[in-house]
């Protein structure tokens, strides 16, 4: 495709799902590559605060005067803002080296506990109950996001 490598990252972090899988493809091919898609990615996860509080506040909308009512309060994005705050606070504050060391010592350890959590809740019984539509479902949106995305990218870059 001609990308380099720093340019490869963006396409990863642009299309990879989740953070530490766009690190990981990043870090596969080299150091530009992985801190481009490291930013790309958590650029895609900022711009979701406003998203999913607006979809909130839509589906609010969405109930008044029907069953579930206006009392249905809007499902606040805690996570999101989490992260917003800790990038505002990083960038605010020079941790010392040390704390900063432990604290992705800590955010890595909590990742793996909750791939964990997930692994140990999923069943192949229940993957097989599911049926080939879901697994098809996902091969073609796989195909749609990586042959998007490189197209997308291709156009910008």
């Amino acid at each position: 495709t001609g990308l380099s490598s720093a340019n490869f990252g963006v396409y990863i972090g642009s299309t990879v799902h989740e953070v530490a899988q766009a690190v990981a493809a990043g870090q596969a091919i080299d150091g530009a590559a992985m801190n481009s898609a490291l930013i790309t990615k958590l650029m895609r996860v900022m711009m979701l605060a406003p998203v999913v509080v607006l979809i909130g506040w839509l589906y609010q909308r969405t109930q008044i005067g029907t069953a579930n009512g206006p009392s249905a309060a809007i499902p606040w994005p805690w996570f999101v803002f989490g992260f917003i705050a800790m990038v505002t606070l990083n960038s605010l504050i020079d941790l010392p080296a040390a704390l900063r060391h432990a604290l992705q010592v800590s955010a890595q350890l909590a990742l793996i506990l909750a791939m964990t959590a997930l692994g140990l809740q999923t069943r192949f019984a229940a993957l097989r109950q599911a049926g080939a539509k879901p697994l098809i479902l996902s091969a073609l949106l796989f195909a749609l996001l990586l042959g998007g995305g490189l197209v997308v990218h291709q156009l910008l870059y």
